[in-house]
């Protein structure tokens, strides 16, 4: 992995100074060995040739720099016959993917690919990570080994990481997985968990496979656990299997699936379920005694997701959908879900658990759009809860040619409809006609004109009349 890097760095020495013939300068120039034209500098107080030539020593703030990638270090020795490699005092190691911060010593065999570093801080640009040791060797085929090492990517500009692992020993083996031995998880440098065996991945890529669990406690849930699964489908396709128990109250799953068509399209989709058979006390659960419905059934179930996909000819369809088993579900479950900003306390307020479908599509400043509306009612029954099931709206605005004015227009069609009757269709049409004024730099404003058309269809009216309308005009 990214520790291969480290050793190329003696490599790199070894290729600046295998064409030197004769006293080697305090600076030298890059070698007429080399086949890629790469610009290479090599300082230091003192350079010496020595054992017929064979033996190349650089002492006293060596520093080594090719294009980005800066190496500094005391002393720097050079095998040229048998590829040996060794660097001494405050090593350190610059490059925009990766660093040494400090190294006491470091060896390696450039022909065998294996050495060992003693007393490293190693820091991975790429997620962050971060790995001291007290001696990390290489051996053949891309495999490590690490002495008394830590493990974190927490990035903290001051004071202890916010986590990290220590282990007596790591290996981090070819197949891209790090393995822990007699190690410890550290919360602000206490040690809090004993983890005799563990292991986690190294690769870039993603990869299946358990994620860290999660405990706690409560009086009125008991001990919780949470064991997350997460499983690599594709490169555009994930998902995490969440099981989730809690002694006092139920046992049960969450599952999220996430994909990504393209650029502009993808799918999300969570649901989950729980058997609430561990429930004590279910009788109080209930906070709110205004809500219609306040059974809490044994089987607890919901599903919630999200898609967004543009078409060819540039109509995006979209759909935003939700359902729960009981009217409760969201003020109590919706915690464990893992949900980005303020969605989860936007769920947890709400009264409705809204399902939106349909289709858009904008030209410039004219804009249409037709939406299925559907609406769970966690306070009072569904039966007299109002659908808009289908809406068409048709918007925008355009100015005037030859005109100071902007005209808007906005005309909507919807069909209400619910299962206790007052079903109907609302028609509304809003034109409007905009002045905008500039009186001085301080007063700027508008008059506008909208005239409006509003029709009222019931299906099945109360009174005797069918159709109804009004006329307004707004100023």
């Amino acid at each position: 992995m990214t520790v291969k890097k480290i050793f190329i760095i003696g490599a790199l020495i070894g290729i600046i100074l295998l064409g030197v013939k004769g006293p080697l300068p305090a600076q030298t120039p890059p070698s007429g060995g080399q086949s890629d034209g790469q610009k290479i500098d090599v300082t230091a107080d003192k350079m010496s040739i020595g054992d017929s030539g064979t033996q190349i020593e650089a002492t006293g703030n060596v520093v080594i720099k090719r294009e980005e990638t800066t190496l500094k270090a005391e002393e720097v020795r050079v095998n040229r016959v048998t590829q040996d490699v060794e660097a001494k005092g405050n090593i350190s190691v610059d490059d925009p993917e990766w660093k040494i911060k400090s190294a006491q010593s470091m060896q390696m065999n450039m022909e065998k690919e294996t050495g060992e570093i003693q007393k490293g801080d190693l820091f991975i640009e790429q997620g962050h990570v971060s790995i001291m040791g007290q001696r990390f060797q290489k051996f053949g085929g891309q495999t490590y080994h690490v002495d008394e090492g830590f493990f974190t990517t927490c990035l903290c500009e001051s004071g202890p990481p916010s986590w990290k692992f220590s282990a007596d020993q790591m290996d981090l083996t070819s197949e891209g997985t790090g393995i822990i031995r007699n190690g410890y998880l550290y919360i602000l440098d206490v040690p809090v968990f004993y983890l005799p065996y563990g292991f986690f991945p190294l690769r870039t890529d993603r990869q299946s496979g358990f994620l860290f669990p999660r405990f706690g406690h409560s009086t009125k849930e008991g001990f919780k656990y949470e064991q997350p699964y997460f499983w690599a489908i594709s490169k555009s396709t994930d998902a995490t299997i969440t099981l989730d128990l809690e002694t006092s109250a139920r046992v049960g799953g969450i599952g999220e699936l996430r994909t990504k068509f393209n650029k502009e399209s993808d799918f999300q989709l969570t649901s989950s379920y729980f058997d609430e058979s561990l429930r004590q006390k279910e009788q109080d659960a209930p906070v709110d005694r205004t809500i219609a419905d306040q059974n809490i059934p044994v089987n607890r179930w919901n599903i919630f997701g999200t898609h967004r996909y543009l078409l060819p000819s540039n109509w995006l369809t979209y759909s935003d959908f939700a359902a729960y088993s009981d009217d409760l579900f969201t003020r109590e479950l919706i915690d464990r879900f893992d949900l980005p900003g303020t969605r989860e306390s936007d769920i947890k307020r709400s009264r409705y658990g809204r399902s939106a479908f349909g289709i858009y599509k904008g030209w410039g400043d004219t804009n249409f759009k037709f939406n299925y509306d559907f609406y769970q009612d966690f306070i009072q029954y569904d039966a007299i809860t109002l659908q808009r099931t289908p809406q068409l709206s048709f918007w925008g605005r355009r100015f005037l040619s030859g005109f100071p004015l902007e005209f808007r227009w906005n005309a909507e069609g919807v069909n209400y409809m619910r299962r206790r009757g007052g079903d109907g269709l609302r028609l509304d049409l809003r034109p409007e006609v905009v002045l905008p004024f500039r009186m001085s730099s301080y007063l700027v404003g508008s008059l506008s004109v909208a005239p409006r058309e509003t029709l009222y269809h019931l299906y099945t009216p109360v009174t005797s009349e069918r159709n109804i309308s009004r006329e307004i005009v707004e100023i």
